[in-house]
C-alpha cells in the first residue's frame, strides 16, 4: 500500500479533460438584425453581480465540495503524511531525487493523508507510521492497510 501510494505521489496525475458541450445552432431569425446599443444580452446579469452556481449544482449554506471530492484529510493524517514525505527526503541520496521530492512533497503528504483520511487507518496504524524513521519500516506499517 504505501508503496502505491509512493508510486501515486510521485506521478504527475492531472484529471481528464473537460468536455465541451456540442454546439448549439444558432437561430438568426429570431435574433434582431440589429439589437439597439447598450442592450445587454438576455439573461445576462447586471454590472457587478457575482456569478451564480453552474446549473444543476447543489448549493450549501457551508463549503461546497464536489460530489467526487475526497474527505478532508484529518490532522492526524496529515501528521503522518508529512512524517512520511520527511523520512523520504532524508533517504534521497541523488540530488535530482531529492529536488523532485522536495518539489512533490506536499502532493506526497496530501495524498497519503486523503488515503489514510478515506481508509479510516487505525491509531495503531498511525503509531508505527509516526515510529518508523525509513521506508522499509513504513512499508512494515502498510502491510496491514487494505488494498486500494
Amino acid at each position: 500500500m504505501l508503496s502505491l501510494v509512493l508510486l501515486a505521489a510521485a506521478c504527475e496525475h492531472e484529471p481528464p479533460p473537460k468536455k465541451s458541450a456540442p454546439a448549439q445552432p444558432t437561430n438568426t431569425a429570431a435574433a434582431p438584425a440589429n439589437p439597439p446599443p447598450n442592450t445587454p444580452p438576455p439573461n445576462t446579469p447586471p454590472p457587478g453581480t457575482p456569478p451564480g452556481p453552474p446549473p444543476g449544482a447543489a448549493v450549501d449554506a457551508g463549503v461546497a465540495a464536489p460530489p467526487d471530492a475526497p474527505p478532508e484529510p484529518t490532522q492526524p493524517c496529515l501528521d503522518m503524511g508529512t512524517h512520511l514525505a520527511d523520512v523520504m527526503l532524508s533517504e534521497a541520496k541523488d540530488p535530482a531525487q531529492k529536488a523532485a521530492l522536495e518539489q512533490d512533497k506536499t502532493k506526497i503528504v496530501r495524498r497519503a493523508a486523503e488515503a489514510c483520511t478515506r481508509d479510516k487507518w487505525k491509531p495503531e496504524t498511525l503509531q508505527c507510521f509516526a515510529k518508523a524513521t525509513t521506508t522499509e519500516q513504513m512499508q512494515i506499517c502498510a502491510r496491514d492497510l487494505a488494498p486500494p
